[in-house]
C-alpha cells in the first residue's frame, strides 16, 4: 500500500513539473562569416587595403582570419563613379597606386566591398584638413650607459585647434645613422587621443627610447586624423584577445553588412636637431 501511495505520489509530481515547462524560442545571431576589411587612407598616399573573412561566433578558431583574395573593392568620391584596386597576391594586399589616385583633403570618399558568398560591405569617411600646430621640445633628458650607448627623455608640447573637434595621434623617432628608430610612449597610454575635453589646451607627450650608439636628431610625426581613425585605434589600444575581429567583437567598426575600419588621415613631420 504504502509502494503504490509512492509511487502516486511520483506521477503527480512528474505531471505538475511536465504541465509547468514553457517552450522558450531564443534567435541566435548571424552565424555567416563575413567580409573584414582594414583601409586607412592616407592624404597623398596611394590607397591599400587588407581583406578577411571573420571567424564566426561559437566557431573554434586559431585567432586568424582567412584572407579573401577574390574580392572587388571599389573607391569613390561621390558614390557614383568607381575606383577599383588591384590584388598583389605577394603582399596579400589590395592596391591603387597614387598615380591614379591621390587621396585628397577634406574629400568624403565612399567605399564598397565584395565577393562571391559574402554580402558586400560599405563606408564611407572624410579625410581630415591638416590644421597647422606648433610643436615644441619642453624638456630634454639625453644620457651615456656604461656601454658607450645613447639614451634619451624628451617632452614635446603643442596648443590644440580651438573651436573645432580634432583626434590626433603622435609618435617619436630618434634619427642615427639615417635609420629611425621609435621611441615608447612614457606613460604607456595610446598613441591616438582626441581634444573632447582639452579644446585649445596644451597637450603634453612624453617618450623615452632604448639604447643607439648615436643621435643628430629627434623627429616628431603628429596625426591629424578621422574620428573613426581613433576610435579604431583606441579600442585596438585597450583590446586584449587573440582576434580583434572575431564575433562579436570590441573592437570598433565602421562597416556596414561586415567588419572593420574605413579611415582617414594626415600628418607632418617636425624635426629637432640634438646639439
Amino acid at each position: 500500500m504504502k509502494t503504490l501511495f509512492r509511487l502516486l505520489l511520483i506521477s503527480i509530481g512528474i505531471t505538475i513539473f511536465t504541465s509547468c515547462e514553457k517552450e522558450i524560442t531564443v534567435d541566435i545571431p548571424d552565424n555567416n562569416s563575413k567580409i573584414v576589411i582594414s583601409c586607412h587612407l592616407g592624404v597623398g598616399d596611394s590607397i591599400s587595403a587588407k581583406v578577411s573573412a571573420s571567424i564566426p561566433l561559437y566557431e573554434l578558431s586559431t585567432g586568424e582570419n582567412k584572407p579573401i583574395t577574390n574580392a572587388t573593392i571599389k573607391i569613390s568620391t561621390d558614390n557614383s563613379n568607381w575606383m577599383t584596386l588591384d590584388y598583389e597576391s605577394n603582399q596579400q594586399i589590395y592596391f591603387l597606386s597614387k598615380n591614379v589616385h591621390t587621396i585628397l583633403a577634406g574629400t568624403t570618399y565612399f567605399l564598397s566591398v565584395s565577393a562571391p558568398g559574402y554580402t558586400t560591405i560599405t563606408s564611407e569617411v572624410t579625410t581630415p584638413v591638416y590644421q597647422p600646430i606648433s610643436p615644441i621640445i619642453s624638456k630634454i633628458d639625453t644620457s651615456t650607459n656604461e656601454f658607450g650607448n645613447f639614451q634619451v627623455d624628451v617632452r614635446f608640447k603643442f596648443t590644440d585647434v580651438l573651436n573645432q573637434t580634432n583626434y590626433y595621434g603622435a609618435k617619436a623617432f630618434i634619427k642615427a645613422n639615417g635609420l629611425l628608430y621609435e621611441l615608447n610612449n612614457y606613460n604607456e597610454k595610446s598613441w591616438v587621443f582626441s581634444d573632447k575635453l582639452s579644446d585649445g589646451k596644451e597637450f603634453i607627450l612624453n617618450f623615452s627610447t632604448s639604447t643607439v650608439s648615436s643621435s643628430d636628431s629627434i623627429m616628431l610625426r603628429v596625426f591629424q586624423t578621422s574620428e573613426s581613425f581613433y576610435q579604431f585605434h583606441y579600442s585596438l589600444f585597450n583590446y586584449s584577445g587573440e582576434s580583434p575581429f572575431s564575433e562579436a567583437t570590441p573592437v570598433y567598426s565602421n562597416i556596414t553588412n561586415g567588419l572593420g575600419i574605413f579611415s582617414g588621415y594626415d600628418y607632418r613631420e617636425y624635426t629637432f636637431p640634438l646639439q
